[in-house]
Order: structure tokens, then sequence, then C-alpha cells
């Protein structure tokens, strides 16, 4: 029978009935947005259980809805048990809070404790369909199948089956208000229950076919049976209780065979309308009595639906669901505040844009007067929706100007007239309608009424005050007025810019509004217009908190509404002049306010861009309408609103006119209202969905978390179905978070990543629809312990607590006594070390006063050998111990050097074998046969060419040597041995028959500070191995001990001599001869004495060498300038300042300078010297005990010449001081003989090149000026005449006469290469008078004669 009800439904084409007689303008058929959500949108059945939830039941399963969210249950691949059937039929709920849930076959309860669905398991349900389900207040459980009719105890066991009575489907159950128990037996007709005899009584037929499908007892206690085929009848039963059924008559309507299948009926509490479901439609009727039923034409509610419904019932608010095959569900809902809209679609037709209305009031027969943008003056006629614009009117069609238009405006004080303000002059039309015709009363030019006040200006608002004055605001912020009693317009002089809105308060003051100054309140000074006080209420000197005030509105009960830019909404109290900030509803609002509108309820109308909001300022509560709510308008515009005379309000903008009723639900006190936890999602996953719930006992509304939950998500719903998208919430979990939560608008749920074990109070509040907040509800949230956090784990990790305290206690005690026996020993090692770091950096500083020393005696031995030509045989010893010395006390500086990692490898290439053969038998041969030691050299190779750092090598082997000679005893043997391997890699083997290491200290001979144990190391310092190992590492290489106590000891020492293995910046281009001397002679001309004799015998006796010696050393001072004197004129000082003093008042050639000196030392005294143009051509010779590169880089960017450092043999001194004297005058001479100026010769810096370089430019200058003397040079130069002389003579060995005659023959030689040019020309050109003292001079000057050197340069011509 079901599927042949359904092919029927979806075989006829829907319908609406014509007849109207009652508007139903004010309700709406709104489809609910959940059809996504649904698991089939065609819906049988529906049913509100005792909390609210709606439950619907489709055609594929069984769902929940709560306002917001959907909850489905079915079966399916994962849970294919759930239900006997997922169509469900029939829908109830028991005493015993269960649902009973019919399907198609079977039936199912489901727990609302827990929301498990258990099948009922009887034999007569298990493969049944059921029709209906009806649980009557004795508990017992009435279920129609499509055979029987069975009755349940509440505990869900059958009682009894009722075979006698039903012949085949039950189609409704139901109880009237009298409590009796009726039900319609398809084909079988209507049947009424006899409790006494537990037996059905059967009424007469009813219709032609008999065969009821609902029976339903309205308000006034009519019964109405719905039949399938014959319409609708009315129950009545007379004194004698006999039952008649009579047939309804229905306003000039008649019903179709199809549309007489009527199956679902109710009646709402707004209207008392019928309402119906059959086969065709909805309908609805108003039972007027005498047995008739008026049709209401709902026409208009079901234009968004596919009008075939299943089902309709009455929800607990009132409203109307209606369930849809194919399309869903609707709901009417009566509690809707009503919106009437004005489209006016004749706008569109004649203008093709959308209504845009940017003004309108209303004239006394009920017309819309209105300004549609960028089309000017309209009138809407609201009985017949009609609208005609300005040019369809004859009498006005004339007035172009009305095409834009700035406002319009109706008064109290004039019944009659229409103000019109044109946007583009200060022009009023005073226009009104009669008779359909329009009446131009009056024009009013504002310009000829106050010319020096209004000048280019145009009207854009208008106000009424109490006195029915008429303000006029302009767009250049001028006020007018028109006195009611005298009819005359003249301006107000007051001073504003940015007027925004205008009104009045109870005591007759005008406010107002500037969009930048504030607000300002203008009060008549004895209700004389012309005398005004005013007063500015800005963000300096009131509680405002913002200047940009877009609107204000006085209320009759004292308030000043107040709405700004920014979005704030303050009242302001005129009583006791105080500002309160309404930031609910500002926060609510969220943007510009640009009206606000008292209505005559003393409600607020806020008007911003996109909603209108209703707010009773008494009760708090408030109302939002926008297009969500059926408002037509979507964009509202500023100034665009009217009052009516019956207290409507009308709101212009885009798309048209909206008109709102003050809503009466504000004013009365709000019901209470109530929160319900809905659901319990973890891990995005409900536990509802779960039929083994335990988590959420959704009638006590407690939840119970397992230890692992995550990601939980509470839902909440106050299951108000009549506005759900008006409603907010908040929440808090006690004991987490004290503030409250705000959701938002889309959002019914709390979100927590986990709680901790234990009992949670969760708080839950509510708004209403009208924003009013409920008191917070209170919900507990147990969460259950982990195994790990129950209590007898918490005895557990005590006793572990206690045991671990022991254990760890005494694990503390040894540790401690362990950490005071190793701090004991670290403090000795410590102190060892700092003690030896001590000495070293003791012997790290005294070594460069030591190296001064052995410079003096170094010196001393050179000139004991000079003064005693006769061999002394104790002077080498002297001068090897010197050598070894200086040796020790460079390991000394090495090491430091190694330590802070400055150490750097400087490769040269050459014969490594010659090198270390030189080490050993130059330095320990005689040591060893003096301790009568075999010593023995070996190699494998008698050249082995590599690359090697010889400084390096040199002190590697040298310290090993010295421990083998050190522990080697008398009769004992050394051996050095060299080996190639793999071509590239150099063996150097170092072996003694020495006492031995042991095999634990083998393991630290290469630590730093290490001295070894035993009298046979005491006098160790511990860092000689160490160094060696540092340096071999530094070398790529690698060192190995053997050794056995008593027998002997062998290093083997790796290290690679191949190019690859090292750097380009570590190799350095030379031989191994090169590298000895740099390392020995410092970088300088081995000339031995002899040769310096030779070379001094040849200077000039007349012309000594100044030498400037500048040592603060006395003895060593006296020494060096002892021997020097003997080839010299020597001046000694003992600081950089005595030194600058000797410079400056004698004729220093060449200057030798000790860096480490008091007041001025060697680096300063260089800088000084070089930067000062009177010293800076004097070479300077720097002495010092420091030999590292960073040293000899300071030296040499100090300006210095040369670097030697100390000690120093003191002919090797003398040496260095020559070669400066002779390669000096060597160049002077190149430069003096050379035919053309070449100042590179010389080799100056530039600092003195620049010098000549100006001297010779000025000789350049006065070439042909025979009279260019010294004087004339010295003043050009800014240097005096003695400066002149020293520096000339010091840097070119002339005088600057002689110098000054150079040039000038050097520029002859020039000009004589022109062989037109005679010599006397020559000569007159470059200075000389007489060409033959010119001749004589330039044969003196180049060995030739003028004449001469012309012939030459002319031969070379003629061969080139």
């Amino acid at each position: 029978m079901k599927k042949y009800i359904l092919s029927i439904l979806l075989l006829i084409i829907s319908f609406s009935g014509y007849a109207t007689s009652t508007p139903v303008s004010q309700l709406a058929m709104d489809h609910v947005p959940i059809t996504d959500q649904l698991p089939y949108n065609s819906v049988n059945r529906f049913f509100q259980d005792k909390e609210g939830f709606i439950w619907l039941g489709t055609f594929d399963g069984l769902c929940r809805y709560d306002g917001y969210r959907v909850l489905t249950f079915r079966s399916n691949t994962q849970d294919p048990d759930l239900l006997t059937n997922n169509e469900i039929t029939a829908i109830a709920e028991d005493s015993c809070n269960r649902l009973w849930i019919g399907t198609k076959k079977g039936m199912n309860i489901l727990d609302k404790r827990t929301y498990t669905i258990t099948p009922l398991d009887i034999p007569a349900l298990i493969h049944a369909e059921i029709k209906s389900i009806f649980c009557a207040a004795d508990g017992t459980i009435w279920v129609g199948t499509n055979q029987d009719l069975i009755r349940f105890d509440a505990d869900g066991s059958l009682r009894k089956i009722y075979n006698d009575v039903v012949h085949s489907s039950v189609n409704a159950i139901y109880t009237d208000k009298q409590g009796k128990l009726w039900i319609t037996v398809w084909n079988h007709g209507l049947h009424r229950y006899n409790p006494e005899e537990d037996s059905f009584i059967a009424l007469p037929p009813v219709g032609n076919r008999n065969n009821p499908f609902q029976v339903f007892q309205d308000k006034d206690d009519n019964f109405w049976i719905l039949t399938w085929g014959d319409g609708i009848y009315r129950l009545s039963q007379d004194d004698a209780g006999n039952f008649s059924y009579e047939k309804p008559t229905i306003d000039n309507y008649t019903f179709t065979e199809h549309e007489n299948r009527f199956f679902s009926i109710t009646q709402d509490d707004k209207n008392g309308y019928l309402w119906l479901a059959s086969t065709i439609g909805l309908y609805a009727f108003d039972f007027r009595g005498n047995n008739t039923l008026h049709k209401i034409d709902i026409a208009s509610l079901l234009k968004k639906t596919n009008n075939i419904f299943s089902e309709i019932i009455k929800d607990k608010e009132g409203n109307l669901w209606i369930s849809s095959f194919g399309d869903g569900i609707f709901t009417i809902n009566f509690k809707k505040p009503f919106v009437r809209n004005y489209a006016m679609p004749d706008i569109k037709a004649k203008t093709g844009f959308n209504p845009y209305i940017t003004s309108l009031c209303a004239d006394n027969q009920g017309n819309i007067w209105f300004n549609q943008n960028r089309f000017g003056l309209g009138i809407l006629n609201t009985k017949t929706g009609t609208v005609k614009l300005f040019h369809e009117y004859p009498e006005i069609k004339h007035l172009k100007e009305l095409n834009f238009v700035n406002c319009v405006s109706g008064f109290r004080s004039l019944q009659n007239e229409i103000w019109i303000a044109l946007a583009q002059n200060a022009h009023i039309y005073s226009l009104s309608k009669t008779n359909g015709k329009i009446k131009i009363n009056r024009t009013i030019d504002l310009e000829q009424i106050a010319p020096n006040t209004i000048i280019n200006d145009v009207v854009t608002g208008f106000f009424e005050d109490r006195r029915n004055n008429i303000w006029i605001i302009t767009n250049n912020d001028k006020i007018l007025v028109r006195n009611y009693h005298t009819e005359t317009i003249k301006p107000i002089d007051i001073s504003l810019k940015g007027i925004t809105d205008i009104t009045e308060d109870v005591k007759g003051n005008i406010w107002l509004s500037t969009s930048h100054d504030g607000l300002y309140c203008v009060s008549l000074v004895n209700n004389n217009i012309d005398h005004l006080k005013v007063t500015c209420l800005n963000t300096e000197n009131s509680a405002i908190p913002s200047n940009h005030i877009e609107t204000v509105c006085a209320g009759l009960n004292g308030l000043i509404w107040i709405g700004t830019k920014e979005g704030h909404l303050l009242s302001y109290n005129l009583l006791n002049g105080t500002f309160e900030e309404h930031e609910f509803v500002a926060n609510y609002i969220s943007e510009r306010i640009m009206d606000i509108i008292a209505d005559q309820q003393e409600h607020i109308w806020i008007v911003t861009n996109k909603r209108v909001i209703e707010l009773n300022p008494e009760s708090g509560a408030s109302r939002t309408f926008s297009n969500r709510d059926g408002v037509l308008v979507n964009s509202f515009l500023k100034n665009s609103h009217f009052i009516s005379k019956s207290g409507k309000i009308f709101f212009g903008g885009h798309n048209g006119i909206s008109a709102f009723t003050s809503s009466e639900n504000l004013v009365k006190n709000p019901s209470p209202i109530l929160v319900s936890l809905t659901d319990v999602e973890i891990n995005n996953k409900s536990v509802l969905n779960n039929n083994g719930n335990t988590r959420f006992d959704v009638i006590d509304q407690k939840i119970t978390l397992q230890p692992k939950d995550r990601n939980i998500e509470i839902h909440f719903s106050t299951l108000n179905h009549s506005f759900p998208s008006k409603i907010r919430y908040a929440y808090k979990m006690k004991g987490t978070a004290d503030d409250w939560v705000y959701t938002d608008r889309n959002r019914q749920s709390a979100v927590f990543n986990q709680l901790k074990r234990g009992t949670h109070i969760f708080e839950l509040k509510a708004t209403d629809e009208n924003g009013n907040w409920s008191e917070p509800m209170k919900f507990t949230i147990y969460r259950r312990p982990a195994f790990y956090e129950t209590w007898w784990a918490f005895t557990l990790y005590f006793i572990l607590l206690i045991a671990g305290l022991y254990t760890s206690v005494n694990i503390i005690r040894k540790r401690l006594k362990l950490r005071n026996e190793l701090k004991i020993a670290k403090i000795e090692k410590e102190k060892s070390e700092e003690l030896t770091q001590s000495k070293l950096q003791y012997f790290t500083n005294i070594s460069h006063d030591l190296l001064t020393p052995l410079t003096i005696v170094s010196c001393l031995i050179d000139d004991a050998e000079m003064t005693h030509k006769e061999k002394i045989n104790q002077l080498e010893p002297m001068r090897t111990n010197i050598q070894r010395l200086r040796r020790l006390l460079r390991q000394i500086l090495d090491f430091r050097k190694v330590e802070s990692g400055n150490m750097k490898l400087k490769l040269s290439y050459g014969d490594i074998v010659v090198f270390i053969k030189d080490i050993c038998f130059t330095n320990f041969e005689p040591i060893m046969q003096k301790k009568q030691i075999k010593f023995d050299f070996s190699s494998t190779h008698n050249q082995i060419l590599g690359y090697f750092d010889p400084d390096k090598i040199d002190k590697v082997v040298f310290n090993l040597l010295s421990n083998a000679h050190k522990y080697t005893p008398e009769g004992g043997e050394v051996k050095v041995a060299l080996e190639l391997i793999d071509e590239n890699k150099l063996l150097i083997q170092v072996s003694d028959t020495g006492i031995g290491i042991s095999e634990k200290e083998q393991e630290l001979i290469f630590t730093r500070f290490y001295t070894g144990e035993g009298q046979k190391t005491k006098d160790s310092n511990g860092i000689g191995l160490s160094l060696t190992k540092d340096l071999i590492e530094l070398h790529r290489g690698s060192i190995q001990v053997t050794s056995a106590e008593n027998k002997g000891t062998t290093f083997d020492i790796i290290i690679p001599i191949d190019q690859n293995s090292y750097s380009t910046p570590e190799i350095e281009h030379s031989n191994l001869l090169d590298v000895t001397e740099k390392e020995y002679d410092e970088d300088i001309s081995d000339n031995t004495q002899e040769d310096s004799e030779e070379k001094h015998s040849g200077t000039d006796p007349e012309e000594p060498i100044n030498l400037l010696l500048v040592e603060d050393n006395e003895e060593l001072s006296k020494v060096i300038s002892k021997y020097l004197s003997k080839f010299y004129r020597v001046y000694t000082a003992t600081n950089g300042i005595a030194a600058l003093n000797i410079v400056r008042e004698n004729d220093i050639d060449i200057m030798v300078s000790d860096v480490m000196m008091p007041e001025m030392d060697g680096f300063e005294l260089t800088k000084e010297m070089k930067t000062n143009v009177e010293t800076s051509h004097i070479p300077i010779l720097l002495l010092t005990a420091k030999n590292s590169t960073e040293d000899r880089i300071a030296s040499y960017n100090a300006g210095a010449d040369g670097y030697m450092s100390k000690p120093f043999e003191i002919k090797v001194l003398h040496a260095r001081v020559e070669n400066f004297i002779s390669h000096r005058r060597k160049q002077q001479k190149k430069f003096v003989s050379n035919f053309e100026v070449n100042l590179s010769t010389l080799e100056y810096t530039s600092f003195n090149e620049q010098f000549l370089t100006n001297a010779i430019k000025i000789i350049e200058e006065n070439l042909d000026q025979k009279d260019l003397d010294v004087n004339t040079l010295s003043e050009k130069l800014f240097v005096s005449k003695s400066t002149l002389y020293r520096k000339i003579k010091t840097m070119t060995g002339l005088s600057p006469n002689e110098f000054v005659r150079n040039i000038r023959l050097k520029h002859a030689c020039t000009l004589l290469k022109n062989q037109s040019v005679s010599i006397t020309e020559v000569a007159t050109i470059v200075g000389f008078s007489d060409p033959k003292y010119f001749t004589l001079c330039f044969k003196n000057e180049f060995n030739m004669t003028p004449r001469k050197y012309q012939k030459l340069e002319a031969a070379s011509d003629e061969e080139l």
C-alpha cells in the first residue's frame, strides 16, 4: 500500500487553489538548510521528543536535528545491523526515555540515555512493516503494522495482539484530549478503544470507501477525519452516544477525486488554521462554524517547494514542520517578526535598474514619496504596489531638476505637503497629491532668502521640532529655520563643520552630530530661536570615544543615542550628564552606525549598511534584521527612512523598501533559556554514533571520558527551532579558564585538546533570539584516570619513590665521595698545570728580555774575533751555545703560539736528508761524543726532495734528539733513520737505548704538561713532546712511540712531502738554502766583514755616514755603537722622543732602532718619521726580541725599511746597514747619470716620490728662469732651506742646486734629440745663459758633450 501511495504522489502534478479571502502575507515557509546533511532528501515522518530534538524518519535512515546539526543513524557497511531497515515509517517516545522506531521491516528501540539501538525481537514484528506507533499515558505502547495491532507493556514486553480488529494495515493511532484511543484501519473504518473490555468499537463507515487515514481533535474539540479518497469529515456524537459524519462545505471550492486523499493534519496556535497534507499538496482552512471551511490562500508560501509533502506537525514552539518527498523539510515560523517588503518591480521595468531608494516619506493617503537614484522623484501606491516616476505626472514632468533629488520629507505641521530638496541647487519644491494629480504648492529658493549665507549650497536634510519649526541643513553646514508662526525662513548663526544628523530632546534642545568635531547641543534661550546657546561635547571634554559622530537620536525617556563611524553605540543621560557605552550591542554590530531611530515603543532602531537592529534599552534585548530574515533591502542608506502614523518604520535602500513593526517579544520578560549538551565528538567522531556509547549520558547530561580521549568537541544547543541562527553561546571550563569564551554565529561547540583526570565543571550559557542571556548552566565532565593515574598506581609510585630515594641517597653518598676525590685530584692537577703555566708564562715573558743579553754576548764575541785576529778556541763553543739557548727560548715562544692557534706552516722545497743530517752532526754529534754515546745517521736515499717546513722539522728533530741524549746513559746508542714511503711520505725514526718508557706512561707522554713519574723525569717541563706532536700534526703527519723499560725508545714520524698534501698559501717557492738563511740571517745578504770594509773603503771619507742608534739597553747600545763607530758617525738615543730631537738637529743618513722602548717605542717612532716630510726619506732598520710573522708585518706596516730579530751577530748588522747605504748610492748614481727623469730608479715610497715629483714640476715650470735658486724652490715646496738641503741631498746624493742643474740637463737631452735645434737654443731653453758653461756642465754630468750626444741620437734614429 505504501508503494501505491508513493507512486501516486510522484505521478500527480501539484497545484494550489484559486480562492482567496484571508491573506497570509505575514507568513513564510522556509526551507531548513540541512539537505546536505540528510542521508536521503525524502522525509517520511517527524517527531519532537521531550527534550526538543526533532527526529526525522527518511527513506535511508533515522536523523536527529538540534537546530544546527543532523546526527544520522543507519545501517551501513561498518555497522550493517544497526537498524532492521533504513526506511523509517514511524517514531514515538515512551515514558522510559526510549524511542520506538518503526521501519519498513521491523521495530527498533533507541535508548535516549546512550543512543544504543536494539531491535525488538518479537515474531509478529520481525518482518512486519510498521505503520504507526503511539505511547499511551499508562505507559503502554501501541504499534500498528501492515497486518496487526499490537500492545506492549512499558518494559517492552508483549501484552496483546488485537487480531479481531485489524484486517489490514493500521493507518494511524490517536488519543484525544479525554484520553480515548482511536485507530484508523485501511479500508476498514474508524475504531475507538474500550478500556473496560479491552476491545475496540467500530464506528459507522465514513464516506463511500470507509477508508479513514487520520483522526484529529482541534482546539474547539471538533473531531476531523481525513480519508483516502473521500475528503474531510467532521465527526459528531449526539446525546445518545450515536456517531455521525458531516462533510464540511468549502467556500467556493470543490475538491477533485485526487485532492480528496488527505493523510496528515495539525492546527496552528496563531490563527487556528487547520493545515492538511494531501497527495496534491498543502492546504490551510479556517473553520468558522456552520460546518464551513474557509480555504486560505497559501500559494505564496509554496512557491519554492515541489508541493509534494508526506507529513505536517506542530512543535512545542507552535511552528509547523512539513516533510517533503525529495525536497527535505520546511518550517512555518509564526514567531517570526513581520517585515513588509516593497520590491517595486515597476522601477526595474521603467528604468532597467533595481530600486535604489535614497530618501522617502509618506503622505496622508499612505502613498510613499521617494527618490530613485539617478531617476529622481517617484510615488509608490502601497495599496496597488504600482510606481509612477515624476515625468509620468503631467503637472510636474517639466521640472527636469526633479531628476536629481537630495531628500524627500513630510511634516506634521504641513499635512498636505511634501518637500522636495534638489541636488543641483538650493531650491525646495512643496508638492501635494490629490485625486491622482500633483500640485505644486510653492517653490522655495534659499539663495534668494539668504543670499549672503547660501552660496552654491544644496539642502541635505530637514527636521521638524516640537514647536513645528522646520530646520534645514545644507551641504556646506549652513542651518536655516522656518518659523512655524511667521512662516519665514532665516539662517542661524552657528558655525559647525560636517553636520551628519539632527534631533531634539525632551527639554527642547537641538542636538547636532558632526563628522569630525563631536556632538553639539543648541539650547533656545527663553524659547527664542534668535538667542541660542551652543555646547560642544567631544573626546577632549567628555567620555565620547570618537569625534566621528554619524548619527544622533533623542528618546522620550531622556536618553540621547549616539552612533559613531567606528561602530560605537552610546547613550547620554540628560538627567545626570553621563555617557554609557553599549559594548555588547556595538560588538555585535561591528559596523559603521549610519542612523538611529526611536519608535513609539521607545525601542531604538540602529541602522548599518547591512542590517537593522531593534533594541529595547530597558531589557537590553535586541533583534537583528537582514537578508537572512526576509528583509528585501540588502544595502541600507543613510537618512533613507521614516516612521508612519501607525508606528511602522520604513527603510529604503538597494532593492526597494522594507517596513518593520516594533516587536512585542522585546517588551516582555524573556522566558527561561535552557541549554542542552547535544553531542560529544572524539577525534571528529560522534560518540552517539557508536552503538556502545558509554561516554555521554544524554538524559542526565553527563560526560565520562576515557584516558586516551583527545580532540574533544562538545556540541550544545538551546533547541530553539524558531531562531537558531540568532542564538549566541558562551562557555568556560572551570579550573581551566576563568573567562567566558564567546562562540561565533557558525559554531555551537567547545573544543578541548585534552582534559586532566578527575571531575570538571563545564559552564554554559546562551541568549534567546532577542539577545537576552540565560543563567549559566553547569555540567559535569568526568575523565577516568589511566592505569598509571589510579590510587593503587600512586601507592606503587610512593613505594618506588621511597626505594628510589633510598637508593639515590646511597648513590649520591658514593658519588659525593668520588666527586670529592676527583675534585681533590683535579685541584692538584690544576695547581700543577697552573704552576706549569705560570712558569711557562714567566719564561715566555722573560724570553724577550733574555734575547737582549744574548745579543750583547754575541756582539762581544764578534768584537773579540775582530779585535784578536788570532784564533780563540773558546769563542766557537760560546757561539754554539748561544744558538742553542736561542733555540730553546724560541721553543717556549712556539709552544705559546701553538696554544693560541697562531702557528702556521711555511713550506719550502729542498733536500730533507741534507737538512736533517746537518742538524744531527752540527748540534748533537759533539755532545754525543762527549757523553760517549754512539751516534748514527742513515737514509735509504742519498737525496730526498720534497716540501717541508724547515723550522718545524728542525724543532721536532732537535727535541727528540735532546731527549734521546738526556735519557741515554754513557755507552748507549742513538740512531736517526730516514726512509721514503710511497714516494710521497717520509719516515723519520729516532731511536735510543736509554731508560725507556713504561706502557702506562706511553699513553700520556704527549699530554700537555705531563712530566712523568719518578726521579728520572723530575726536571721535565711537560711541553716538549706535546709541542712535537702538535707540530707534526700541523705538518699533516703522525707520531708514534714504542718503548720498553731499560731497553730503549723509538719514535716514528711520518709526514707527507708532496705538494698536493698542502694548500697553496702554505707553500713557498724557494730552495732549502734560502730557508736556512731566512731563519738565521733574517733575510739579508750574507756579506762578510771583509766585503763591508771593502765597500766602506770606497766611500768618500770627507762625507761620513751619519747613523742614529736608538736602544734603551745601555750595554747593548755601547757594544753596537763601539763597533759601528769604526765605520760611521754614530749618534745614540735611549727612546723615540730623544731620537726625534737628534734627527731634527743633525743630518741622519740611516737609523737603527729597538722596538721595545720607554716613552715612545720603535713602531711609534717609525710612524712619526715616515709621516713627516722632513724625515720620511731616512731608512729605518728595526731590532727586536720578537720574531713572529705578526711582529714582522707590524714593523713593515709602521714603515720600517728592514727588520732584524735578537740575538744577532754584530757583523750581520753591519752588513745590513752597509747594504742599505751602498744600494741607495748605486740608485742615486743611476738616477743622476740617466738622460731622462726617472724617479722609480730611486725606489722611494709614494710619499717621498711625490715630494721629488713636486720639486721637478716646479723646476720644469721655471726651466728657462736663470735665477731659480734654493730660496725659490724651498718657498714653493713649503719647507725650510735646511730641510730642503737635507732631504734632496739624502734622497738623490745631490745638493739642491746640483739637483736643479741635473733636471735642466735631462730636459736638454730631450731637446737635443731634435737635430734641427742648436746647442745655443737648447742652453737658453733650459736656463743656461752661456752655451760654453752649458757644454761643460753637460759633459761633467753625462761624460760626453751635447754635440756628441746629438750625433749619437741621430745615428740611433738612422739605425731604426
